[in-house]
């Protein structure tokens, strides 16, 4: 018994040791890292689109902040009109600048968009894959702890996407096949993830579409964009997927502050 009761004591002192720890490590560094759905917009009409709505809802335990080389409603690395290809090309600078602990990355839509003649930089799924491990790829060479939660592609407004190019800045209209791509997309994703889990990295993946179940309200006037209903519903995806790990990854960056 008076092993057990010493053996008690010791475990009891690590426990309150590590709660410690984890009380007083500095917030969790979180990075919003995408395109313009990751940006979107900061003016009296939304506040930073599902990053605000993510915010409100994870609450402040943890304590954790935004970070990233760009500032709108919070810090965020979200860069309209961007492919994964041009994710990765910043990645080693802004992953080594501001060292997240959590990197929530959503890319793919531009990749897909822009697959399509006359334009250049956009990819099949094939090359949005191999663009996703790429990315991976340079993200876990410059931050091998990170826990990085990838998104599946958002599901576009087919038919209003189908009249893009009527926006005032002229896009083109969203490729016919292209909600089909994105189905694809997001049904292979989980390999890509699953092999880097392999490795020992901390990744995830979650589909965002099955619950967010949108509706036409829940577009913005072009189908690829969101109303702050549609913005609100991905909060919440997101919420799902990383507030169950939350806590734990603040555990073990405490720990490996030990």
């Amino acid at each position: 018994t008076m092993w057990a009761d010493h053996l008690m004591a010791v475990l009891w002192v690590l426990a309150c040791v590590c709660a410690l720890a984890v009380a007083q490590a500095p917030a969790l560094r979180v990075m919003p890292f995408g395109d313009s759905i990751t940006e979107w917009q900061c003016n009296s009409e939304s506040q930073g689109g599902w990053r605000n709505y993510f915010g409100q809802k994870i609450g402040g335990s943890p304590a954790w902040d935004y970070v990233g080389s760009k500032f709108g409603c919070g810090n965020h690395e979200g860069h309209s009109g961007w492919t994964i290809a041009q994710l990765e090309g910043i990645a080693q600078d802004v992953l080594s600048v501001h060292r997240p602990d959590v990197i929530m990355l959503q890319a793919g839509t531009n990749d897909l968009f822009f697959n399509q003649p006359g334009y250049s930089g956009g990819a099949d799924v094939a090359g949005c894959l191999a663009r996703m491990t790429t990315l991976l790829n340079t993200t876990f060479s410059v931050l091998p702890s990170a826990h990085v939660f990838v998104s599946g592609v958002t599901y576009i407004n087919a038919t209003r996407c189908a009249n893009y190019s009527q926006a005032p800045w002229h896009p083109p209209n969203c490729p016919t096949s292209m909600q089909s791509w994105i189905v694809e997309l997001n049904s292979q994703l989980p390999a890509v993830v699953s092999a880097f889990a392999g490795r020992g990295f901390h990744v995830s993946f979650h589909d965002p579409n099955p619950s967010c179940n949108f509706v036409a309200d829940d577009y913005w006037t072009w189908g690829i964009h969101f109303t702050e209903s549609g913005y609100s519903k991905i909060a919440a995806a997101w919420l799902a997927a990383v507030r169950p790990l939350f806590d734990l990854i603040a555990a073990r960056r405490a720990h490996d502050a030990l």
